[in-house]
């Protein structure tokens, strides 16, 4: 796989950038193997649907999102994809920056 992977017993995430067409098998390797648990990923701020290809892979497990009082655009796609495929979402309140 062209891209570092970062792992721990918790989580496993690949350095930015675009990742290559291996990326699904490399991710569902590392947890057949039992390296990793789950694999998440964190989405682009102004386009939270730019994440659906790689949500249909059926390997991703969790999406870090922003959302709060004035960026709430996840509501339309993301959120109803996540609940229905059992993916976690994740929104950080980064000590209400927005406010």
């Amino acid at each position: 796989m062209s891209r570092r992977l970062i792992c721990s017993s918790f989580m496993c995430g690949a350095t930015r950038g675009q990742p290559d067409e291996n990326w699904q098998r490399a991710v569902q390797d590392l947890k057949d193997s039992g390296l990793i648990r789950a694999f998440g990923i964190s989405v682009n701020r102004w386009e939270p649907t730019n994440v659906m290809a790689a949500l249909r892979s059926g390997v991703v497990d969790s999406v870090q999102v922003v959302y709060n009082i004035f960026d709430q655009a996840a509501e339309d796609e993301l959120f109803p994809y996540c609940q229905a495929h059992g993916i976690a979402i994740i929104a950080p309140c980064r000590s209400m920056r927005a406010v």
